[in-house]
């Protein structure tokens, strides 16, 4: 799990870098429920209209209970991509409408003292969101938003022990996030 992390932070650093490279582009960090992801923006045209690229990842919990020898996982990672069209309201603000194609993984897992492991899967997930937000300019550079993505998701469950699927489709409106980008090239 660690090497996934640190390939995961490599790679941030290398995309980081490559966007500081050019110009029109944004990147960012959008911070949801103890989470975040890395957020990349570039405009399309001489429009207000932006691709979108986001990549994130979370190590929910690690937890080992000594005395009753248990352990319990659970960690995702998450990629989206779409267009968004900003379009002025007052002033520096300025409200976001876009839609992206998600794809998700997480795994959960639990193990006792007598290596019974009754809740160990992983969820692979597809699907589509529609981007709904407002953003402000705060300075020339760097811009704050507030967005969610309502979606729907097709998830694919797999559990160990048992070799079962499962699939199931969820419409979420998921919850409001903060999102702080820094604008290259303006």
């Amino acid at each position: 799990m660690k090497k996934i992390m640190l390939l995961l932070l490599l790679a941030s650093i290398a995309i980081a870098s490559s966007v500081a490279q050019e110009k029109n582009k944004q990147i960012g960090i959008r911070f949801n429920n103890g989470s975040y992801d890395i957020l990349i923006k570039k405009q399309v045209d001489t429009s207000n209209v932006y691709s979108r690229f986001r990549i994130g990842s979370n190590v929910g919990d690690f937890n080992w209970t000594i005395n009753q020898n248990n352990a319990n996982y659970s960690a995702n990672f998450n990629i989206a991509f779409g267009k968004e069209k900003h379009m002025n309201t007052y002033k520096d603000l300025y409200f976001i409408l876009g839609h992206e194609y998600l794809f998700n993984t997480s795994s959960v897992g639990y193990s006792d003292k007598n290596n019974n492991s009754p809740l160990n899967f992983v969820d692979v997930g597809f699907g589509y969101g529609v981007v709904l937000g407002f953003g402000y300019e705060v300075v020339p550079k760097l811009n704050v938003a507030l967005e969610m993505i309502p979606n729907i998701m097709a998830n694919v469950r797999t559990y160990y022990n048992n070799s079962t699927t499962s699939i199931r489709t969820n419409v979420n409106t998921g919850s409001i996030v903060f999102t702080a980008l820094y604008t290259f090239g303006k």
